[in-house]
């Protein structure tokens, strides 16, 4: 479970995405500045940062496995869960050197290390095989993802494995879940074409008029629930209906009123096999204008935020932060 959504701002856009897992895990922010050895590929080659950026990682045994962040040129990237759809190249790893071979944890990292736009992206997809091979990794999640990526054009694009290779797809509605596939996602937004912001006020049956009972009509059958396409179908209606902003930072803020609806609490989304519940770990959203990563916690729901402009590009090593393990409270200010 994840949902990925953006909000725009007068030049460019907040993106940002809520993170779901059942299994308690080690999610860390992490900035890696540039000509930085972040990764070894799959043919063990050194994979070396060109460009700074910062996102969430899971941090096991010296690795880092990024699950969404924003580099120095303001590309943002977030990788979801895509269980039952994705179809990866078969084994063995290609032998050819010119190709990059890559575990799927890897590309995030991997498209924000080395490119600056969507238009990159484009042009770099076709040197990449993209695996699954969950038995070389330490983490303790599926390796099974597809990847959406925002750039300061406001170009939106996501990557899909199918078919045994990477499908590079414009995203027109600029959100993104889960399971099915993107393409399914769109053709389902058919079912709603009655759903709108405006209120509908009142309505005939034969002689009788009647009234809504209060705001809110014009969404009335809109799915509620956690499945991917009903989270798919909230988010590309939030995000459809929601204005520019005037600032980044209120864009920031509108993407995490939107991401609030995603927001799962403990005991909703339950598996009685393995006795676990599906909850929020941490809601993060990035802004390419002003290239700052926020992020809230499970524990905190208060805003911490990493600026890119305020750190050292060219830094030795990379730096970790902690998300806070308790929830801060500040005292009202009285007014004068």
């Amino acid at each position: 479970m994840c949902t990925t959504i953006f909000v725009k701002s007068p030049n460019g856009l907040a993106a940002g995405r809520t993170m779901e897992f059942a299994s308690p895990m080690n999610f860390v922010p992490v900035f890696i500045p540039r000509n930085f050895n972040y990764r070894t590929d799959l043919h063990n080659n050194q994979l070396i940062s060109e460009k700074a950026f910062i996102g969430t990682t899971i941090y096991e045994d010296d690795t880092y496995a990024f699950f969404d962040g924003i580099n120095e040129e303001g590309l943002i990237g977030c990788a979801n869960y895509f269980a039952g759809d994705a179809d990866y190249p078969d084994y063995p790893i290609t032998s050819d050197q010119d190709k990059v071979a890559l575990r799927s944890d890897m590309f995030i990292s991997y498209i924000l290390a080395t490119c600056s736009s969507i238009a990159d992206i484009k042009k770099k997809i076709t040197s990449i095989y993209l695996y699954d091979l969950e038995e070389a990794s330490s983490l303790p999640v599926s390796l099974t993802f597809h990847f959406a990526f925002y750039d300061k054009t406001g170009e939106k694009i996501i990557i899909e494995p199918l078919n045994k290779s990477l499908k590079v797809i414009d995203n027109p509605v600029g959100v993104m879940t889960n399971s099915p596939d993107f393409q399914w996602h769109l053709t389902n937004l058919r079912n709603y074409v009655h759903i709108q912001s405006e209120n509908k006020d009142t309505n005939h049956f034969s002689e009788l008029e009647v009234r809504r009972f209060g705001e809110g009509s014009g969404l009335l059958g809109i799915p509620g629930d956690f499945t991917p396409p009903s989270r798919f179908v909230r988010a590309a209606n939030m995000v459809s209906h929601m204005p520019e902003q005037l600032s980044s930072e209120q864009a920031v803020t509108e993407a995490f009123h939107i991401l609030s609806h995603f927001d799962v609490p403990e005991g909703t989304v339950y598996n009685s096999q393995t006795k676990l519940c599906d909850t929020t770990h941490y809601t993060a959203v990035m802004d390419n204008e002003k290239l700052t990563y926020n992020v809230s916690s499970k524990a905190d729901r208060a805003l911490h935020q990493v600026n890119l402009n305020e750190l050292d590009l060219e830094a030795k090593s990379a730096t970790i932060y902690e998300l806070p393990k308790e929830q801060t409270i500040l005292s009202l200010k009285s007014v004068d």
